[in-house]
């Protein structure tokens, strides 16, 4: 190198203390010799120092383009050294990762139209200022620092039988009681008079637990077993016997485990195997495919029909059915 290059880079940097970079320290080690920000990657732009001919590649950005997508060039740089970039690549504050209106941000002078601050979860959609506290599910909902604090939640007697719905109560074959896993209540047992008979009672989708006895008017079924899935989520040993009890049928086949539970979203708690969804209309686990009225479609269903001009069709709920509708 010629002597009077290298007395004007030993200048620059002894004239120079460390970077100073909005109460960050930076490395702004040299990657490799350039000629424009082209020849450098990502987050990183060419720059050198005045009277200096040799230009580096060091971390910073001239604007956001220059940056990944979860960043922002903030171009509020503060160098004492060279070569100094223009700006610097942070993560952008107005970042919403689950689209549920909340930004990680706590800082009021921030602003992101449309959005709120303070998200203490941005990978959860259900998890933000103002949600509802559930009990039994270990988060901090509406992100005031505590967990599980909602009125009424239980200090369960054991890890295991703490519970943010009946799904988490299968084992115990119980309901979700205010965080807490309980036992069923025992079914009542119907005294029915002469004409009526005594049928089951209708599962009860908020606790999963089925309920007493009820007399219904007598009527000859037979012993055939041909199980159906009624609306109230009770499996029936044949259609007949569902008619007697009053129950519309929801679908063929015995109804599904777990079928019926109210759902949580948060954690994909209907999810199994493509078999069961979230219903849109009550926020119950229902078989896919299945609904009681048009917004319960499509319900899980992964493939796109499409009618023969070539438009996806919409969907409606027929017999309990999802069902779609193409013009003639």
């Amino acid at each position: 190198m010629p002597s009077t290059l290298r007395i004007l880079m030993v200048a620059c940097l002894c004239a120079c203390g460390p970077s100073q970079v909005t109460g960050a320290v930076r490395d702004l080690a040299v990657e490799s010799d350039c000629a424009t920000d082209p020849d450098c990657p990502t987050g990183m732009v060419c720059e050198g120092c005045a009277g200096e001919p040799r230009k580096q590649c060091i971390p910073g950005c001239r604007s956001d383009a220059s940056c990944y997508a979860d960043q922002i060039c903030s171009l509020t740089v503060q160098c004492s050294t060279c070569p100094c970039a223009p700006g610097w690549c942070v993560r952008n504050p107005c970042l919403d990762l689950d689209s549920d209106g909340y930004v990680q941000s706590a800082d009021p002078t921030v602003v992101c139209p449309g959005k709120k601050l303070g998200d203490c979860d941005d990978t959860n959609k259900w998890v933000h200022p103002g949600a509802k506290e559930l009990c039994g599910n270990y988060l901090d909902d509406d992100c005031d620092g505590k967990e599980d604090t909602q009125a009424g939640c239980r200090q369960c007697t054991s890890y295991y039988d703490r519970c943010s719905s009946s799904f988490d109560c299968v084992r115990t074959g119980g309901f979700c009681d205010n965080g807490c896993c309980a036992a069923c209540p025992a079914i009542k047992r119907a005294t029915c008079d002469v004409g009526t008979c005594a049928v089951e009672g209708a599962f009860n989708t908020d606790t999963g637990c089925k309920g007493d006895e009820v007399c219904r008017p007598c009527a000859t079924c037979g012993t055939e077993v041909v199980e159906v899935c009624g609306i109230d989520f009770t499996t029936y040993p044949n259609a007949c016997i569902a008619a007697q009890a009053q129950v519309a049928i929801l679908h063929r086949g015995a109804c599904l485990t777990r079928e019926g539970e109210v759902c949580v979203p948060s954690a994909q708690r209907c999810d199994r195997e493509g078999i069961l969804s979230c219903r849109q209309s009550d926020a119950h686990c229902t078989k896919i495919g299945t609904c009681n009225v048009d917004s319960d479609c499509p319900n899980g269903i992964t493939s796109t029909p499409f009618c023969n001009d070539g438009k996806i069709p919409p969907y409606y709920c027929g017999a309990h059915e999802c069902k779609v509708h193409c013009d003639p």
